[in-house]
């Protein structure tokens, strides 16, 4: 199968701090990648080479046939075609969550309103990410990691919440739709504090064994 992005012996230094050496893949339709490592290790570096925002300093990018590095003319187009969340929620500071998303789907892709706030989807694919993730970590990580996760996330969907009620108040989802969205989130939360719940009981049955041996 054709690769729709090809990563190709991408360098990327700052300064003297090699950031990125020689990373090479593909993603082809359908496919789901996950890129993991410790803070400082490149993930978000990649990321911005991928969409230009960016250039790698040696290598290529193709977005399908296209080498986005030659065609710098078409750069808007092919940034139009790669989504990226940046690392922090707030990237306008005065705009919500919930707009700060639908501003490119609204300035970009020219989508009308109730295609922009099609927020169910989003919290259900929000809540199938988390456990995932969670089912991942399970057993992987140390439990003070797993349960920050936890913690993070819920705090996320509070604010999250926060802007089901203002997007109620400003007209672009009614009541009953905001009460469902709500619902969603509370079951998602739900999820994160009996997983904190378990890991806590995990931690300390294991001090426990520990001290018994």
């Amino acid at each position: 199968m054709t690769a729709i992005l090809r990563v190709d012996d991408v360098w990327k230094s700052y300064g003297a701090t090699q950031v990125l050496k020689g990373i090479s893949f593909d993603v082809t339709e359908g496919d789901t990648i996950v890129i993991f490592g410790p803070s400082g290790s490149g993930k978000s570096t990649l990321l911005r080479c991928i969409n230009m925002l960016s250039p790698p300093d040696k290598g290529r990018i193709f977005l399908r046939d296209d080498d986005l590095g030659q065609n710098k003319k078409k750069l808007n187009y092919f940034r139009s075609r790669i989504g990226m969340v940046f690392q922090h929620f707030n990237l306008f500071n005065h705009l919500t969550v919930v707009d700060n998303i639908a501003l490119p789907l609204r300035a970009v892709k020219k989508l009308p309103k109730e295609e922009e706030y099609n927020l169910k989807g989003q919290m259900r694919r929000a809540k199938l990410s988390m456990t995932n993730n969670i089912a991942e970590g399970f057993g992987r990580f140390h439990f003070q990691e797993n349960i920050q996760f936890c913690r993070e996330s819920r705090g996320s969907i509070c604010e999250l919440i926060d802007d089901f009620n203002e997007c109620r108040d400003n007209g672009y989802i009614d009541q009953t739709y905001r009460d469902e969205l709500k619902n969603e989130a509370y079951q998602l939360i739900k999820v994160l504090n009996g997983y904190i719940s378990s890991i806590k009981r995990q931690k300390s049955k294991n001090k426990n064994d520990s001290i018994t041996k």
